[in-house]
C-alpha cells in the first residue's frame, strides 16, 4: 500500500450512519447551548462520534484555532487575555483527548471519567429533552 493511499485513506471520513449520528449530536448540543440541556457536553460527544478523520470537523478546527491565534495577538490587552486564557484550555483539552487516544490505540479502555462523562451526558440530554417536551406539551 503506497503512503499517499494511507494518508488519503486516513483522512477519509467514516460510514454515512456514524456521520449522521456525530453532526446531529453536534446540532443537538448547539441548540443545548441556548435551550436547558448539557449543551457543551453533548457538542464535545458529538465530536468525539464524529472522529479527528471527519473533514468538515478538521476544518472547523483549524479556524478555530487560527481565530484564537489571532485574539492572542490582538491590540487590545483585555482580547489578548481572552485569547491566551482560550489557548490554555484548548491545549489542555488536546492534551485529554491525545491521552485517550493513545489509550484506545494501545487497546485500553477509556478512562473511568471519560465513561462516566458520556454516560452523564446522554442522560442529562435525555432528561433535558423529556423536561422540553413535557413544556411544549403542557
Amino acid at each position: 500500500m503506497s503512503q499517499s493511499y494511507r494518508r488519503n485513506r486516513r483522512h477519509q471520513p467514516r460510514g454515512l450512519l456514524l456521520r449522521i449520528v456525530g453532526w446531529s449530536v453536534v446540532l443537538a448540543g448547539l441548540a443545548m447551548l441556548v435551550l436547558p440541556g448539557p449543551g457543551l457536553l453533548a457538542l464535545a460527544l458529538g465530536v468525539i462520534v464524529l472522529g479527528r478523520d471527519d473533514p468538515a470537523l478538521r476544518g472547523w478546527a483549524v479556524r478555530c484555532r487560527l481565530s484564537i491565534r489571532r485574539l492572542c495577538h490582538a491590540k487590545s490587552p483585555a482580547v489578548r487575555a481572552i485569547g491566551y486564557w482560550l489557548r490554555g484550555h484548548l491545549r489542555q483539552a488536546r492534551l485529554l483527548i491525545r491521552e485517550q487516544l493513545q489509550r484506545h490505540a494501545r487497546g485500553e479502555p477509556l478512562s473511568l471519567v471519560i465513561r462516566l462523562w458520556i454516560v452523564l451526558t446522554i442522560v442529562l440530554a435525555l432528561a433535558s429533552a423529556g423536561v422540553s417536551l413535557y413544556m411544549i406539551l403542557s
